[in-house]
């Protein structure tokens, strides 16, 4: 097979140790959720199901980037099951262009920077008009505080009944 491209550049091996820049990001807005793998999934699927219920958003926008691309993915298929199917998701993919800082073994040496590309999804969660009574039945249900832990609130342990 032949190709009409040049092959890819490839990475010079580089003298130093290599610290990752977070990605560069856009001002962020309310409906703006950023996936990571160190992300808490529940709380991250609670504030999409808040802006989108609660809060009446019309989209939010789940994105990932490298090894997050699965979890944002896996959020959004969460999330729409959760809604019963009452949002559409939208995704597109591209590639993200990373810098590294080069931290020089050598002191005297001058700090490098190298560029990596990295890819990344954005999906796009949009209600449809019918959501209208999942949003209804979500305003009228009763809140609960969360309680950590398995006790009463003065550690007394598990409360048990007798019949």
């Amino acid at each position: 097979m032949v190709h009409d491209q040049a092959p890819a550049a490839k990475r010079i091996k580089v003298e130093g140790e290599i610290q990752k820049r977070t990605p560069q990001q856009p001002a962020t807005i309310p409906t703006d959720i950023y996936v990571s793998n160190k992300s808490a999934f529940s709380a991250q699927l609670a504030r999409a199901k808040k802006l989108l219920l609660l809060q009446e958003y019309r989209s939010i926008t789940i994105h990932g980037l490298g090894a997050s691309i699965e979890k944002a993915l896996q959020l959004s298929l969460k999330i729409q099951s959760e809604l019963q199917y009452q949002v559409d998701l939208k995704c597109t993919t591209g590639t993200i262009e990373l810098i590294d800082d080069i931290v020089p073994e050598d002191t005297e040496q001058d700090l490098q920077t190298q560029t990596r590309n990295n890819s990344a999804v954005h999906i796009i969660i949009t209600a449809k008009s019918t959501i209208t009574d999942i949003r209804a039945r979500s305003r009228n249900a009763p809140r609960y505080k969360k309680h950590h832990g398995t006790g009463d609130r003065q550690g007394r342990g598990p409360q048990t009944t007798h019949s």
